[in-house]
């Protein structure tokens, strides 16, 4: 592409040429622009944060999982850990969405939580997905 460039300027520079010497440079270039193809946008991403962790209650282990909201439209939220699932239909710009899931375990293993949010921005449907792994817990 830079020497299809470099000739056209070449050719804009100098003398009059004939017709088909003054477009062929210029059909070059545009082989070459179209090579690059067309760049697509990124996907739209809601900005969201997801964080777990575990504490002890009475003796056995929760895990709680809280999702914040830093769009400025509502989101949902749609929680699942392996000990159960929460959904709220929506989330205020700037609040949270906190859960608390009670595992009726004295220990639990390090897994994730993870969070699908979806949202309607400048209208059009946007989602995402994303995980918070909280830490191996034992209540003794």
């Amino acid at each position: 592409m830079a020497d299809a460039l470099a000739e056209a300027r070449e050719v804009a520079a100098g003398g009059v040429g004939t017709q088909n010497q003054i477009d062929a440079p210029e059909r070059a270039l545009s082989l070459e622009l179209a090579r690059l193809g067309t760049l697509k946008a990124p996907a739209p991403t809601l900005d969201v944060e997801l964080t777990a962790g575990t504490r002890c209650v009475t003796g056995k282990v929760v895990v709680t999982v809280r999702a914040s909201n830093a769009e400025d439209v509502p989101i949902t939220v749609a929680f699942e850990t392996p000990y159960g699932s929460k959904s709220f239909a929506s989330v205020a710009p700037g609040a949270t969405a906190v859960h608390a899931f009670t595992t009726r375990q004295v220990s639990v293993p390090e897994v994730a939580a993870s969070a699908e949010f979806s949202a309607t921005v400048d209208g059009e449907s946007v989602s995402t997905e994303t995980e918070a792994s909280f830490p191996a817990r034992a209540c003794n």
